[in-house]
């Protein structure tokens, strides 16, 4: 897991599934473009992304607002 900004972290799917290191980075949401993962006490939001296929802007907007209101709720990503 890769640290972007102090709120905002990078993962890979089986990262995902790793409670304990969520926990450890005090991860409160999480956006997902893979599979759709649930980990107790954190939001999360799927946005299915198919590799190589162009990301429809709505999809993109989806993305952006969710990881913004999640962030102005000190939740980090």
């Amino acid at each position: 897991m890769y640290c972007i900004r102090p709120w905002l972290y990078v993962g890979n799917y089986r990262e995902s599934l790793n409670y304990d290191l969520l926990y450890s980075c005090q991860i409160g949401a999480m956006l997902h473009l893979a599979e759709d993962v649930q980990q107790p006490n954190i939001v999360s939001r799927y946005i299915p992304v198919e590799d190589g296929q162009p990301l429809p802007f709505e999809q993109l907007k989806a993305g952006v607002e969710f990881a913004r209101q999640e962030k102005a709720k000190h939740n980090r990503l």
